[in-house]
């Protein structure tokens, strides 16, 4: 069952998703790019986390992951930058296959209601960025990820002003960095994307970002429809960006009180559902593993076999 599972969800990862070239609200329109998909080599601060699936198969089924991004041609995948064997799966997966990763800069210091963003640490994460991965396998910088759980978990009310730091310095030092500063710096994401209160606290990040960013779970509505309800929402620290969707799809986790589906119906309706949806831009997160996936051609029925 765990092989089963490791090839669904790439499977399902890859025919999920396109990015065009016409303008839709900040969203791009139509069939062009390269395909995209990831899963994590770790998570991301989600011990707790109902949605927590257990250990990476990056770490407990490396060479099983690699030969499927390979054999589904995916070439863009999205995770943190983390400590040097992590590092080393990116920087493996772009020599070798030709992956690119947006890295997610999210230096932290403490654990749960201690958690605190680290602005001191953003240089020291670049540099492994560079050093351990590799700039020619960088694609874009994302600023941290959902830190507004702080407020929501814990009722931390300082997170929005902690993070708008993060940001303004993360963008600095992308910006001054003479090999990075071509790269589009991503705004932070945030949990409960349907919860204005967030994005107000927030606040207008236009000054720190090159791109918004909207985390956009479905459940049992089309992508189409749960993104236009939430795009309102990412407008209030993004007005005029283009906006990237980092973390999508329909999930597994029947524990966790919402609304979910069986791997068996995910694996079905994940490319039926965005094959008569709106082809908008989505970075991809079947089952609860991340996946920026792109298309450069409009699916074939023979693309999607989806048998283990």
């Amino acid at each position: 069952m765990r092989d089963y599972c490791l090839k669904t969800i790439v499977r399902g990862a890859i025919v999920c998703g396109v990015l065009g070239s016409r303008d839709l609200s900040g969203y791009r329109q139509g069939w062009t790019g390269a395909r995209h998909a990831r899963l994590p080599v770790r998570q991301h601060h989600r011990r707790s986390d109902p949605f927590y699936l257990g250990p990476s198969p990056y770490r407990t089924k490396y060479a099983q992951a690699k030969a499927a991004l390979a054999e589904l041609g995916i070439r863009h995948i999205r995770d943190s930058v983390g400590n040097t064997s992590a590092n080393a799966v990116f920087r493996d997966l772009g020599n070798n296959l030709g992956v690119k990763l947006c890295a997610v800069v999210d230096a932290r210091t403490g654990s749960g209601a201690s958690t605190r963003l680290a602005n001191s640490q953003i240089a020291a994460t670049l540099s492994r960025a560079k050093s351990q991965i590799g700039t020619t396998i960088l694609k874009a910088i994302e600023g941290p990820n959902e830190y507004n759980q702080l407020e929501r978990d814990y009722g931390y009310q300082g997170w929005a002003q902690e993070l708008r730091s993060y940001q303004t310095e993360l963008r600095r030092q992308v910006k001054a960095d003479p090999v990075l500063k071509s790269l589009p710096v991503i705004a932070p994401s945030m949990a409960d994307p349907m919860q204005a209160s967030y994005y107000t606290k927030l606040g207008n990040l236009s000054g720190s970002i090159d791109r918004g960013n909207a985390h956009v779970y479905p459940n049992w509505l089309s992508w189409d429809q749960k993104i236009k309800q939430v795009t309102p929402y990412a407008r209030i620290s993004a007005p005029t960006q283009p906006i990237w969707t980092t973390e999508t799809g329909w999930h597994m986790a029947f524990n966790s009180g919402a609304q979910w589906v069986p791997e068996d119906v995910l694996i079905k309706y994940l490319p039926g559902r965005w094959q008569r949806s709106s082809p908008l831009l989505a970075w991809n997160e079947p089952m609860s593993t991340n996946s920026l996936i792109r298309r450069p051609t409009p699916i074939r029925p023979r693309r999607l076999r989806i048998s283990a």
